[in-house]
């Protein structure tokens, strides 16, 4: 077997791990999380919602599966780096078009491979968020450990993934406000029939009625303590219009800063495919997708203008919101993405629904 070069993970409060080299050789920093999603890590590197971060698996082998290149989650890598216990250098599978080590050689991630992700995923567990650093190339191990701990510089926001082509035969006209948004909502969208305009969270409010919707998503998207002022605006905005509106993930903390809530990091971010989530009418506990670090801080939530809907099971952070009285909702998982056998309608099928009735509503007007 061919020897492969060793590499390090530095951590910001002096915690090394070692392991070898996986994909490009070089230094990749940023903020470390865990994931506990089981396969396709090309999906989430290739999601907007982690871009900056290094992604650490928590399942013992990855990539056994190869890389499908109709599972990317927008145009490019996103994520600073991949960690991983071990990595399948021959995969197995009908829909496999590539290994995944030349999948990250081919879009110049730098990985570690070998790292004892348990101990990892308990450090963080303990001591919450930590940046880090993956070294696989010659490097200042102090002077790297001293840019660790100085405020990390902001990222500019990513496009989110391309909208799929009209077909002519849409029912609903849906303005998404790309906040970074994966394909994955797109794909459930066009599901339920519905034609996808993407615009700048920057845009004005009256310019994005000019384009006639039915009704506007907020998207999903890397996290921010501060949305921009212009966002929020557009936020606050719409919130006053009676057009209906969905925000996901980002989207949902952006609707519920505008709304007047205010956002706290969680010690440990939820981060997998295996989220309980509980609606406090007690009609319901499902599981969902979730990929975040920060969430609405439940003691800032005006009942006057905000509804709490569902809070976690495991941590009880709030999880979704109405606001309106229902024609506008923000959830903090993605929809559609874990399959629910409880029968209820699913948030994007509200969504589609209160479309409906506001067509109707204009119809008999």
């Amino acid at each position: 077997m061919q020897e492969r070069d060793s590499a390090y993970l530095f951590l910001e409060d002096g915690r090394r791990f070692e392991g070898v080299a996986l994909g490009k050789k070089g230094v990749a920093v940023g903020e470390v999380v865990f994931h506990t999603f089981g396969s396709n890590p090309h999906q989430l590197l290739t999601t907007p919602a982690f871009c900056g971060q290094l992604l650490a698996f928590t399942t013992p082998l990855v990539g056994n599966c190869g890389v499908n290149f109709s599972d990317l989650q927008s145009e490019s890598v996103q994520a600073a780096g991949l960690i991983v216990r071990e990595c399948c250098q021959i995969p197995s599978n009908f829909r496999n078009e590539m290994p995944l080590p030349d999948f990250l050689l081919e879009n110049h991630v730098v990985g570690i491979e070998g790292v004892d992700t348990r101990a990892l995923t308990k450090h963080l567990r303990t001591h919450g968020s930590l940046r880090g650093a993956i070294v696989s190339s010659p490097a200042d191990a102090s002077q790297l450990l001293n840019e660790l701990r100085r405020p990390a510089a902001p990222l500019s926001r990513p496009a989110g993934a391309t909208p799929p082509p009209p077909t002519g035969n849409e029912k609903y006209h849906v303005v998404v406000v790309d906040l970074g948004c994966c394909k994955a909502l797109l794909d459930h969208l066009r599901q339920l029939s519905c034609r996808i305009t993407m615009v700048s969270p920057e845009i004005p409010a009256q310019e994005l009625l000019t384009l006639s919707p039915d009704g506007v998503l907020f998207s999903d998207g890397p996290e921010t303590l501060t949305p921009s002022p212009t966002s929020l605006v557009l936020a606050k905005d719409l919130l006053q219009s009676d057009l209906p509106l969905l925000g996901v993930d980002a989207g949902h903390q952006l609707l519920a800063v505008a709304a007047g809530c205010s956002l706290i990091p969680l010690p440990v971010g939820h981060r997998g495919p295996n989220q309980p989530v509980t609606a406090l009418d007690g009609s319901s506990t499902f599981t969902t997708s979730q990929y975040h670090g920060l969430v609405v801080d439940g003691s800032t939530v005006d009942p006057g203008r905000v509804r709490i809907l569902c809070v976690s099971r495991n941590d009880g952070s709030v999880e979704a919101l109405s606001y309106r009285d229902g024609q506008a909702l923000s959830i903090q998982y993605l929809p559609g993405v874990v399959p629910d056998s409880t029968g209820r309608l699913t948030e994007l099928e509200q969504f589609c629904s209160a479309m409906d009735q506001r067509k109707e509503a204009v119809r008999h007007a």
